[in-house]
């Protein structure tokens, strides 16, 4: 499996990026814990698609 560390080497902001939208699912209401959505915010944001294998590291952002 890949750690954000390694998709970062597409996206350099992508630990920002994964940090900062989880905060805003939980305090939401929602799932901070669901890769598929995103993975389609980080795309819908212009970033590049980092792939369909949840990092290791991605609860911990």
């Amino acid at each position: 499996m890949p750690t954000l560390e390694d998709l970062a080497e597409d996206n350099p902001n992508i630990a920002q990026q994964a940090a900062e939208w989880r905060a805003a699912r939980a305090a939401n209401g929602e799932d901070p814990d669901d890769w598929q959505a995103f993975r389609e915010h980080v795309q819908a944001i212009g970033a590049p698609d980092p792939g369909e294998d949840e990092p290791d590291d991605f609860h911990s952002a």
